[in-house]
């Protein structure tokens, strides 16, 4: 391009004098007849250059919008992009329990009143706004009043006392099943329920193992996200203890948590269930979402909330269809997998069938991960493996507790 055709704005940086428009870097100055040109440094070429655009037209150059959005991307990151549990150094669940406490608002999340009582453990929450008077008809309390479930049972405080208490029900239930809930903390304190129910020769029908990954609203954040073992520990643990006590044969066992998957129906049984149950998945196919209002309720779809405004919204016909057609198509899920892995009974699932990947290269069976163990080898001293000596040892069916 010679010289003479060389744009104003491309000159020789050489020139005697520089273009009137271009003395005020990124200030409009008229350039041609109808259009406006905005001015800015170029930092990839060094050089000024012009960007034209009809007059009477104001436009935010981008870089500026670069900048304003810059400005709020910690809060776009915070409340729109990351999880409750993406936030680093801390998420969102561990920044809001701060919030709430430091504003004193702690007290009305269903589990607050609890961490005021010194005792271990966190009981259950009935909020009172949601104790209307068919709740409270139902339950037998007076009508919107907080009912406070204790975090243990009144009636029993050892392993002992808790056998000879499901023995007690059993009279009283006319003969349904009798059985106990757990989410496995320590396997000593198991051990030690083991060695109750052999004393008294009293067994419960049932066991329901919950994992620390299960739902609550009946716990705080800390006691939900940090203590219990996950239900493939926990479930594993209770069956290998129960065989090895020579009590599995008389006690049924079920899996509880993020039971949601025709996969996760086939894995437990593996693990050591011999039924799974399934809440929060229900919940979902109600039109559930997790919007962990429960304990308020103002329960966005109805599904979780007394108000008559709002559980109007809930089409009980139509939700009812719903949670059928969602357990019928996890079932047949779960039969088309075992079909795939050549097993047409559950009684067929075997531990070697299931593979955890432990490293990246490396993948291990449930088998070898969890050595089984033959019935009733811990009731020999000379036959306890060596990993549950400490456990069976110390366990008494008089405390849950070393002392």
């Amino acid at each position: 391009m010679s010289g003479a055709d060389t744009p104003p704005e491309h000159a020789s940086r050489g020139a005697s004098a520089a273009p009137p428009c271009l003395a005020a870097p990124l200030r409009a100055c008229r350039a041609h007849p109808g259009q406006t040109a905005v001015h800015g440094e170029d930092s990839s070429r060094g050089t000024r250059r012009a960007r034209l655009r009809p007059s009477g037209v104001r436009r935010v150059p981008l870089g500026h919008l670069r900048f304003a959005m810059e400005s709020i991307r910690p809060e776009a990151q915070q409340y729109v992009v990351e999880r409750n549990v993406d936030g680093v150094p801390f998420d969102r669940d561990t920044r809001s329990i701060v919030y709430e406490r430091s504003k004193g608002t702690d007290g009305e999340d269903p589990f607050s009143s609890e961490l005021e009582l010194e005792r271990p453990g966190i009981g259950g929450v009935l909020p009172g706004a949601e104790v209307d008077r068919e709740i409270a008809a139902v339950r037998g309390v007076p009508e919107r009043r907080t009912v406070i479930s204790p975090p243990y049972h009144r009636v029993h405080r050892t392993p002992r006392e808790l056998v000879r208490f499901l023995d007690h029900m059993r009279e009283p239930s006319g003969g349904e099943p009798v059985g106990f809930k757990l989410c496995v903390g320590s396997r000593r304190g198991l051990l030690a329920v083991c060695k109750a129910m052999l004393e008294e020769d009293i067994t419960p029908d049932f066991i329901v193992v919950d994992g620390a990954e299960g739902g609550t609203g009946a716990a705080p954040l800390e006691f939900a996200d940090a203590v219990g073992l996950p239900l493939t520990e926990g479930l594993t643990t209770v069956h290998r203890a129960l065989v090895g006590a020579g009590l599995r044969d008389r006690i049924r066992i079920g899996a509880s948590g993020r039971v949601a998957t025709g996969s996760d129906i086939v894995k437990r049984p593996i693990q050591g269930a011999d039924h799974t149950n399934s809440a929060r998945a229900m919940m979902f196919a109600l039109g559930c979402i997790p919007a962990q209002r429960c304990h308020t309720n103002t329960c966005p779809v109805g599904v979780a909330s007394q108000d008559r405004g709002r559980s109007h919204a809930l089409d009980v016909k139509d939700k009812a269809r719903r949670v059928q057609r969602f357990q019928e198509a996890t079932v047949k899920s779960a039969l088309q997998i075992m079909a795939a892995m050549g097993v047409d009974d559950p009684s067929g699932l075997k531990p070697g069938m299931l593979l955890h990947r432990v490293w990246p290269n490396a993948v291990r069976s449930h088998a070898e991960l969890y050595a089984p163990l033959e019935p009733g080898r811990l009731l020999s001293a000379a036959s306890i493996p060596a990993a549950w000596a400490g456990d069976w040892n110390t366990a008494h069916p008089d405390r849950f507790t070393l002392s």
